[in-house]
């Protein structure tokens, strides 16, 4: 305003002498209005510049205020750095949580700090990415957890910064941290119970299957071969059942330890739940390292396991796939190695085999085979057929082993071993084995008092059916003499230490059933399990039969076995008889019963009478019928 009158003041003197006219007046107030409109701007922008100086100070002092609450209420601290990244005003509480002197950290790089920090200790990788990538540039951040080396241990901080800029000109970082230890250990807590064994520690099956995922990507991705190994221990249930689940429990662990010890430190070794494991081998360029491995880690489970101070043994059954010879996908994978092990406990466990390309024809050819059996019960399909057990001194009939065969509706008659291995996959063979039992009391009934019949059941049967009730009310049910039942025990039954299985034969016994020892010479069955059978009788294998009657040596070793189960007070009897000459060494070893087909192939029911000269099925004073024992 005061520049406005002197320039219309000076405008006056100028135009004194001049008429007065209204251009003239114009260009008196000219110059004044020129300044007024002139300065107007100017003043509106120091206003302005003023009110935004007043609100960046209160926001400064309020943002203060709010970061001194936080780091009160919070327990945090407060951090700040220069534009070079260096600390600067570095309070004792940061020091402290950061185990170094004020001294120490001011003036130090902080992003290198936390790098350094974080190579010692297990810091998340990615937050470190994340964090250098907002100091280069120059974003704010938020909720970045490293892990900072202190006194008492490794520490975790979550931070939070914000640069500051002055004059448009980056100024540095300010920023937060808080103490987050007790958050992520209790987050590492629980993601290593959701990815881990709670009884081995090992990977759980969770694991496994990232990991098959991780290593398929990489496989798609680089081309990076990798290898599956699906691993069962043999006989653990066995263990179990004998000396309790807690020594079955302490068994895994010790179990878990040895597979672990062999691995490689990129292998990846996994529980999947029960006695099953799983192995990932990345990087298997060559069939020949996952062979070494598989063996070392048969071998290694073979050895004796030491559990609650009694001796264990149990085995390793491993199947195994290659990635990508054997398919891509993990799914795929699993599958290909669950068959290959399915191909290694078929042949007797303990060892390992590899997946081929006909294993997925046989799964199929089995699922076919299983429900054909299902309906092949319905259909009363299967049918007995009986091969007679000869008294060789006296050279008659005593009784008579009843042997299955399935009248297949296409493939004509089959064996046992063509479908009792399917059946004993599932609960089908429990049926079957009550189909058995039923029709064998049924055939007692209509046979001599003095004839038997013999039966074989497995340990699979013993185990998961209702073998006592099955058997006694068969025998109620037709109205025969337990005496006259005799139960053959296959598959090294009585090697197995389960004291259910015990349980079941004591009372099959008690009841007046017979026990027979079947497998007596396969290896399955051994002296100790002899010197220890309650039962009745013990069979002398075919295969036993026919190695060891040939030779002196081996004659000398069956009239010694022989011997020692009659002095067991034993009955003593012999399958697989073919020839005369090993029915008459067997008859003078003190043999009681011989069976084979010297004497009379296995035939259906229809056929006994006539073969046998039985006149009449029940008539007790039929006489004996007579074979040829020499």
């Amino acid at each position: 305003m005061i520049s406005f009158i002197t320039a219309s003041c000076l405008a006056i003197q100028f135009f004194a002498p001049v008429e007065w006219r209204p251009e003239v007046i114009w260009l008196m107030l000219a110059p004044g209005c020129g300044l007024i409109f002139g300065s107007v701007p100017a003043l509106l922008i120091r206003l302005r510049t003023r009110r935004q100086d007043a609100a960046a100070r209160d926001q400064k002092e309020l943002l203060s205020l709010l970061l001194r609450d936080y780091a009160a209420e919070r327990g945090g601290w407060l951090w700040s750095t220069d534009s070079d990244g260096m600390l600067r005003g570095v309070t004792e509480k940061f020091a402290r949580h950061a185990g170094l002197s004020v001294a120490e950290l001011e003036g130090r790089d902080f992003a290198d700090f936390l790098r350094r920090a974080a190579e010692n200790g297990t810091a998340s990788q990615e937050a470190q990415s994340d964090l250098a990538l907002a100091f280069r540039h120059k974003r704010s951040f938020s909720g970045l957890e490293v892990a900072v080396p202190a006194k008492g241990g490794l520490r975790w901080w979550r931070l939070a910064g914000k640069p500051v800029f002055r004059d448009d000109r980056f100024a540095g970082y300010i920023g937060t941290a808080t103490d987050a230890t007790v958050e992520v250990k209790a987050r590492e807590k629980v993601s290593y119970l959701a990815f881990h064994d709670h009884l081995t520690g090992l990977p759980n099956r969770s694991r496994l299957t990232a990991k098959l995922a991780e290593s398929a990507a990489r496989l798609d991705r680089y081309g990076t071969p990798f290898a599956l190994l699906y691993l069962d221990l043999d006989k653990f249930k066995a263990v179990n059942d004998s000396e309790g689940h807690q020594a079955g429990d302490h068994l895994l662990v010790e179990a878990g330890k040895r597979l672990k010890a062999q691995l490689r430190e990129i292998d990846l070794v996994a529980r999947l739940g029960g006695d099953e494991f799983c192995i990932i081998m990345p990087e298997a360029a060559e069939a020949s390292g996952v062979s070494e491995l598989a063996q070392r880690l048969v071998s290694e489970m073979a050895k004796p396991f030491t559990i609650n101070g009694s001796t264990l043994s149990v085995g390793l059954s491993v199947g195994i796939a290659l990635a990508p010879a054997n398919g891509r996908n993990p799914d795929e994978l699993l599958h290909h190695a669950d068959l290959a092990l399915y191909r290694s406990k078929q042949a007797g466990g303990n060892r390992y085999s590899f997946f081929e390309t006909e294993m997925d024809a046989q799964v199929r050819d089995r699922r076919t085979l299983q429900a054909e059996l299902a309906e092949a019960i319905t259909r009363n399909e299967f049918v007995l057929h009986f091969q007679p057990l000869v008294s060789p001194v006296e050279g008659v009939v005593s009784g008579f082993e009843a042997l299955i065969r399935w009248n297949h509706p296409r493939r004509g008659l089959l064996l046992p071993p063509e479908f009792i291995p399917t059946a004993e996959r599932s609960s089908l063979i429990c049926d079957i084995g009550s189909w058995t039992i039923e029709e064998a009391a049924r055939m007692l009934a209509q046979l001599p008092p003095r004839l038997s019949i013999a039966i074989n059941l497995s340990a699979k049967q013993f185990r998961t059916c209702d073998v006592v009730g099955s058997v006694l009310g068969a025998l109620e049910a037709a109205d025969v003499d337990p005496r006259r039942l005799e139960i053959e025990l296959r598959d090294g039954l009585l090697a197995d230490p389960s004291k259910g299985i015990a349980g079941k034969l004591q009372d099959l016994r008690s009841a007046g059933v017979r026990i027979t020892m079947d497998d007596l010479g396969t290896g399955q069955t051994g002296l100790p399990q002899l010197v220890d059978f309650a039962g009745d009788t013990v069979k002398i294998d075919r295969s036993f039969v026919a190695a060891h009657t040939g030779t002196p040596r081996g004659r000398d070793i069956l009239k010694a076995t022989i011997s020692l189960a009659r002095s067991l007070r034993l009955r003593v009897a012999a399958g697989g008889v073919e020839t005369e000459e090993q029915a008459n060494f067997l008859r003078e070893s003190g043999c009681d019963i011989l069976q084979g087909f010297y004497f009379a192939s296995p035939m259906p029911a229809t056929s006994l009478a006539a073969q046998l000269g039985l006149s009449a099925a029940n008539d007790e004073s039929s006489s004996p019928a007579r074979v040829r024992t020499a």
